[in-house]
């Protein structure tokens, strides 16, 4: 048996794992069906190789737990969990608390100032 036959998405509808990235709920449903998944990591072998060889053919979609954007960042060497992979189009939770944290640092030194007025 093949690692895409093991895999989670094999036994589901494949239009789970091509939503409309800006549906931040069907992408998190996506990805939780992909932590399930035992072949998680070859996916993301497959994905990114695919992506690096510049084979598009799975650039869309959500390989590996991954979208197209995370790939794309995490390629380029930004983290979860920063504004940047934000800006990249990450919306886990992670990355959200820290464009959350960096929108809140930017905006208390302004507070501050206008308190002291």
């Amino acid at each position: 048996m093949t690692w895409q036959e093991r895999a989670v998405c094999a036994q589901l509808d494949p239009e789970l794992f091509f939503p409309d990235l800006t549906d931040v709920a069907q992408v998190r449903r996506a990805k939780a069906r992909c932590a399930t998944c035992e072949v998680v990591d070859r996916c993301r072998a497959e994905a990114d190789q695919a992506e690096g060889d510049a084979g598009m053919g799975r650039r869309w979609g959500v390989w590996g737990g991954c979208t197209p954007a995370e790939r794309f960042a995490e390629a380029r060497g930004i983290d979860h969990g920063t504004p940047q992979m934000w800006r990249a189009g990450c919306r886990c939770d992670e990355c959200q608390d820290g464009r959350d944290e960096r929108m809140a640092a930017r905006v208390a030194p302004t507070l501050a100032v206008a308190g002291a007025s």
